[in-house]
């Protein structure tokens, strides 16, 4: 098993991890086709990645089996004293034969001391399933009562 950062070779397979991600997180409500959505995560990932967008990844026989992604955004600095740079943990899977076991941890534990590294002092994520809430509460993550959508 080995962990690294993704690069452009590893576009295909992460785009079909998360085609799977999607449709276990949106079984019934997908809006556009998988097609479309396969497409626009290519061109995304064409676009962004290692640039303002990172991804994490483990592979065991060259397969990948768990990813984490984070986007950089920069907003106007804040008079609290922070930078406005925000680092949005997404795209967070592991395929099923191999959850429970620690991959994810390490994953996001890697991207954190990555994002710490570039000295970025907020962190988001968005998650609904209980399991991932345990883990993200047990890296320090707190739920944000302030948090809006607008669709």
């Amino acid at each position: 098993m080995e962990g690294q950062y993704a690069c452009r070779k590893d576009i295909k397979e992460i785009v079909k991890l998360r085609t799977l991600q999607q449709q276990e997180l949106h079984i019934t409500d997908f809006k556009i086709s998988i097609e479309e959505l396969v497409s626009s995560d290519t061109k995304f990932l064409k676009e962004h990645l290692n640039k303002d967008f990172f991804m994490q990844i483990y592979k065991i026989e060259k397969q990948i089996v768990a990813m984490c992604g984070f986007q950089i955004v920069k907003y106007l600095p804040s008079c609290d004293g922070t930078t406005g740079t925000v680092a949005c943990l997404c795209s967070v899977y592991t395929v099923p034969e191999h959850r429970r076991q620690g991959l994810q941890k390490k994953i996001i534990l890697t991207c954190l001391n990555a994002i710490n590294a570039k000295n970025i002092q907020k962190i988001e994520l968005s998650a609904t399933n209980p399991d991932a809430i345990a883990l993200y509460k047990g890296l320090g993550f707190d739920h944000s009562k302030t948090f809006m959508q607008n669709y």
